[in-house]
């Protein structure tokens, strides 16, 4: 069922009012879910009131929707929202998710503007390891150790701002809160090359899978350098979720 996108707890913070006109996308599992055969979940409507709402019309890809979020099976399920120009990123990006997997093997990618060859940027699980990838896979990159366990949620908040002076500077990850060690490869670009392509939650893309397995709460992409004052507002909605 669909409910007011703008309908907010009046004791937090959401990222409508965080981060104002640079939020590109907000998925809450609480929030604009329309179901096929229940509990197949057909569609997720964004919150941010730029309409970039995800869907899935083949019944046998799509996650479920349960307790506590949209449970993706690590087989196939997965769900789009169009390409859009108010997703393209320059020098400012946050992206953030509170999630929980089922297992922490493989390769895995729980959110991404991404295709096979080509793409903006992308989230990708390393074993328990998360990494952060600019263009295609494997270019450029921030890892972090340790930070999926099977069964724990957790929130994660990659922060990225073109301008900084290293690859430190530029991209930061953000679990709960807590500052992560990261290492990098390659150079952390200055800007993120955009080029039409959908947002995917749940995969790498269509084509190359990459599945997540595990619940997702919400996902939030702004096309801002989130402040640490804007960051304790986003991880304060996640955790009330």
């Amino acid at each position: 069922m669909r409910r007011d996108r703008r309908r907010q707890s009046t004791s937090l913070p959401s990222p409508i009012s965080i981060f104002g006109s640079t939020l590109a996308a907000w998925f809450d599992f609480r929030r604009g879910v329309t179901l096929g055969t229940p509990p197949e979940v057909a569609a997720w409507a964004d919150q941010s009131g730029k309409l970039n709402d995800a869907s899935q019309a083949t019944a046998s890809l799509r996650p479920s929707l349960a307790s506590g979020g949209i449970d993706f099976d690590g087989i196939d399920d997965n769900i789009f929202a169009p390409s859009s120009a108010t997703l393209d990123a320059s020098t400012a990006l946050t992206v953030a998710i509170r999630a929980s997997p089922d297992v922490v093997t493989s390769t895995r990618c729980p959110i991404a503007r991404s295709q096979t060859t080509v793409g903006a940027w992308s989230t990708q699980t390393n074993g328990a390891a998360l990494r952060f990838h600019f263009g295609a896979p494997g270019a450029s990159f921030g890892e972090a150790a340790s930070q999926l366990t099977a069964g724990t949620e957790a929130t994660f908040v990659w922060v990225y701002a073109g301008g900084g002076a290293t690859n430190a500077d530029r991209l930061q990850l953000f679990r709960d809160g807590v500052l992560q060690t990261q290492t990098y490869t390659g150079t952390i670009p200055a800007t993120v090359t955009n080029s039409p392509q959908t947002l995917s939650i749940g995969c790498f893309s269509a084509a190359t899978g990459q599945y997540w397995d595990g619940r997702i709460k919400a996902a939030v992409v702004a096309i801002a350098t989130a402040s640490s004052a804007q960051r304790a507002s986003l991880e304060a909605y996640m955790r009330s979720l």
